[in-house]
């Protein structure tokens, strides 16, 4: 496999495209989960509704049926990929902690178990 990787990454084509795919970025935080499921909600039930309306006018249930799949592929397109505007919020994460040091109550729970 390593073989067939190096084959592939000694081509510079492939490089180029490689390393622009891993520039991307591939998280959203949770502000911006909570924005694109509003949106999502938001645009499936306006064509869910216009869609039904329309097909209602006109006696046709394939027109509500495109309708509400084209609201479906738009809100796929909107949602689905990480956007720098659902990016807008990241966490920020405790400083890494020493991992020979016990807590406290760490230290009562341990003394605890050895007086059993």
């Amino acid at each position: 496999m390593d073989i067939i990787k190096d084959l592939l990454f000694s081509l510079p084509f492939i490089q180029r495209v490689y390393d622009y795919g891993a520039s991307f970025e591939t998280h959203m935080d949770y502000e911006g989960q909570k924005k694109a499921e509003r949106v999502y909600q938001v645009i499936l039930t306006i064509f869910g509704v216009v869609g039904f309306l329309w097909g209602f006018y006109i006696q046709q249930l394939s027109a509500t049926v495109y309708i509400v799949l084209t609201g479906f592929a738009l809100s796929c397109l909107i949602v689905l990929p990480p956007w720098p505007f659902f990016r807008k919020n990241p966490l920020q994460w405790q400083p890494v902690v020493n991992g020979s040091k016990q807590t406290k109550t760490q230290k009562k729970n341990d003394s605890k178990k050895v007086k059993k």
